[in-house]
């Protein structure tokens, strides 16, 4: 039905909102400037949206805007939320991010 599909994809834009302030807080950790931060979450944006653009399918089934599109292909109907996808991918870069930020903050002073 029209509301289970509407739930899923808000659920799902949910996820890719979250995942968004993740990979800018992976690029402060990485470089600790906002602008390359910022450089670095685009390009990723930009590097999967070229992946679902150009149809590289053992890519783009997995990159988090192929996860929010309705029916990118008929190997992946998009109608439920990916909630698995979604914790997995953002509970990784958030360790990613806690793990930089802890090896930057270690002093090696005796």
């Amino acid at each position: 039905s029209v509301s289970s599909i509407m739930f899923s994809t808000l659920g799902n834009l949910l996820g890719y909102c979250i995942f968004l302030v993740v990979m800018y807080i992976f690029g402060m950790g990485i470089c600790g400037k906002r602008f390359i931060a910022t450089v670095i979450e685009l390009s990723m944006v930009i590097l999967s949206l070229f992946c679902v653009k150009t149809y590289i399918k053992p890519i783009f089934l997995y990159v988090p805007i192929g996860n929010i599109i309705l029916d990118i292909s008929f190997e992946k109907n998009n109608t439920t939320f990916n909630w698995v996808y979604w914790t997995i991918v953002i509970f990784l870069f958030i360790y990613l991010a806690f793990y930089i930020n802890r090896k930057k903050n270690i002093s090696y002073d005796e």
